[in-house]
C-alpha cells in the first residue's frame, strides 16, 4: 500500500516539476479532477515553487564551506575513535560471573564436605 502512495507522490512531484510526458500529465490531470484535496495541494505547491524561484540566489562565503567541511571531517574522525574505543573495551561480566560461580561452588562443596565428615550440619 505504501508503495502505491509513494508512487503517486513521486508522480505528483514530477508533475509539479514538469518532468512528465503528455500522456502522463493527462493521466495526472484526470486524477486531480477526481481528487480535490490533491488538486488543492498541487496548487499550493506550485505557488510555493514560484515563490522560491523568485528569491535571490546568494553564494555562501568560502569560510562557511571551510568551517562546515572541517566540522564534518572532525565529527567523522571522532566517531571512528569512539567506535574503536568501544571495540577495545573488555567485557568484565563473564569474569565476575565466574568468580560468583566459584564462590557458590566452594561454599556448597565446603558445606557438603562438612556434613559428610561430621554427619551433622552446623550443630555443636
Amino acid at each position: 500500500m505504501s508503495d502505491g502512495i509513494e508512487q503517486i507522490e513521486s508522480r505528483l512531484a514530477a508533475y509539479i516539476d514538469g518532468e512528465l510526458s503528455e500522456s502522463e500529465r493527462a493521466e495526472i490531470d484526470r486524477y486531480l479532477a477526481s481528487n480535490p484535496a490533491h488538486q488543492k495541494l498541487i496548487q499550493e505547491l506550485k505557488a510555493h515553487k514560484q515563490y522560491l524561484a523568485c528569491l535571490p540566489r546568494e553564494s555562501a562565503p568560502a569560510e562557511v564551506l571551510d568551517h562546515l567541511q572541517s566540522h564534518l571531517e572532525r565529527q567523522a574522525l571522532l566517531e571512528n575513535v569512539e567506535n574503536d574505543a568501544n571495540m577495545l573495551r573488555i567485557n568484565r561480566w563473564p569474569q565476575w560471573g565466574a568468580i560468583a560461580a566459584t564462590l557458590v561452588l566452594a561454599v556448597g562443596l565446603g558445606g557438603s564436605g562438612l556434613f559428610g565428615v561430621t554427619g551433622r550440619f552446623f550443630e555443636p
